[in-house]
């Protein structure tokens, strides 16, 4: 549920994708209108975040599902210590799980009992359908969290885990996601924490570069880096190292 003026190649996929149905419907899409303006955030970043974390989603579909490293399981205690929710409260409700990514923290919150919608802008909603689709209580929407296609007050809870720091704007974002909210609901925001003095400006000038790399470069960039970190941890220094640059024990985390 995306204008088409804001994401035209991302609908322009999915008008070819589902053709056949489209013209069956009867639905009429004209791409020759002028771009409209952009909420929340410039296009731009928009369609980058939509395209990278379209591609890591893709090539990293079961992270946090069979991963030898992050299982499921494993996933139940990261959604408890970031969304601080509980499946005594969210049982039986409504939940909007508001950047779904692969659709991991979207599992537990229905194994808690409750109703969930994930959305995500990026293909990565393709991904989380297909981790969720043999689950009756899990619906997955691919939409802009600054335009999102629901009524106001419509859910009880709404977690997002991770996410808003990427959107561009997460001021308007937490703003559009506070707009969903049943009068007397809970929203959870997570976000990354800041490191110390170092490794915040380290990561800046990492950052830097890396932001403007291919995502093919990025990915073998983080093989390289997922290797020296294993390396440091033959020689039990890596914990150390991490004080001052992040190097996970997973090539996803590092991508």
């Amino acid at each position: 549920m995306l204008l088409s003026e804001e994401f035209p190649e991302i609908f322009l996929e999915f008008r070819g994708r589902f053709r056949d149905q489209l013209r069956t419907s009867g639905v009429v899409h004209d791409l020759s209108s002028d771009p409209g303006t952009s909420a929340g955030a410039p296009n731009d970043i928009k369609a980058e975040t939509a395209k990278v974390f379209g591609y890591e989603w893709m090539a990293y579909k079961r992270f946090g599902w069979d991963d030898p490293k992050y299982d499921i399981g494993h996933e139940e205690d990261v959604f408890k210590q970031k969304s601080l929710l509980r499946p005594s409260e969210i049982e039986g409700s409504l939940v909007l799980d508001a950047g779904c990514g692969n659709g991991r923290y979207s599992y537990w919150a229905v194994r808690y009992g409750a109703q969930v919608v994930g959305v995500d802008l990026s293909q990565a909603a393709d991904v989380a359908f297909e981790n969720l689709r043999h689950l009756p209580n899990a619906a997955i929407v691919q939409a802009d969290l600054f335009r999102l296609p629901f009524m106001s007050g419509a859910f009880d809870f709404v977690f997002t885990i991770g996410v808003l720091m990427h959107t561009g704007n997460a001021l308007d974002a937490l703003s559009s996601l506070s707009g969903c909210l049943t009068q007397g609901g809970n929203l959870t925001a997570h976000v990354y924490g800041k490191g110390n003095f170092i490794y915040e400006l380290i990561d800046r000038v990492i950052r830097r570069w890396t932001t403007q790399m291919s995502i093919e470069n990025l990915q073998t960039l983080s093989q390289i880096l997922f290797r020296v970190a294993r390396a440091l941890d033959l020689v039990r220094i890596r914990s150390l190292v991490n004080c001052f640059v992040r190097l996970d024990e997973h090539p996803h985390m590092i991508f």
